[in-house]
């Protein structure tokens, strides 16, 4: 029923090429991030990462030990090798972390960030926005159950 497939195609969409063994099932698509010839995806359960425009994948960050969904990923315009990533748990009615994945190398390695959570925090992330001005990086996540957490980084 969730078992995620990538489609790859370098033909401008003459001949697909299906890979269904990436992530172990269940699992879905998520989000997606492309810089270049660098493709990163959000699942549930992690994020995949190609360097070569998506011919092959390899994990980036595993999330399966408690099947996080990783809704939203984006880079830092000013520092592109900085990525960030959000994510869901499928906890419909109780209240979650807010965890905030860091990378400084590109998705190569990964810190995770736990967002200060009083116990109702709804933090389940369904998607995340940078802005930045002359005195502050804040990123911006969209909750689950409505909301917006505001996460200011350093400069």
């Amino acid at each position: 029923i969730e078992e995620g497939i990538l489609l790859h195609t370098i033909n401008d969409g003459t001949d697909w090429t299906e890979s269904n063994d990436l992530m172990p099932s269940p699992s879905t698509a998520k989000s997606i991030y492309i810089n270049q010839s660098i493709v990163l995806t959000g699942w549930e359960g992690g994020i995949l990462k190609s360097l070569n425009s998506g011919t092959s994948w390899s994990q980036s960050l595993d999330t399966s030990n408690d099947n996080r969904f990783i809704y939203a990923i984006l880079n830092d315009p000013l520092i592109p090798n900085n990525l960030y990533a959000v994510g869901w748990l499928k906890v419909l009615d109780q209240p979650q972390d807010l965890i905030l994945f860091e990378s400084t190398d590109n998705g190569n390695s990964w810190k995770e960030t736990v967002a200060p959570n009083e116990g109702s925090l709804f933090g389940g992330a369904f998607d995340m926005v940078m802005l930045q001005d002359a005195f502050a990086k804040k990123l911006y996540i969209g909750l689950y159950k409505g909301g917006v957490y505001e996460y200011t980084l350093p400069l």
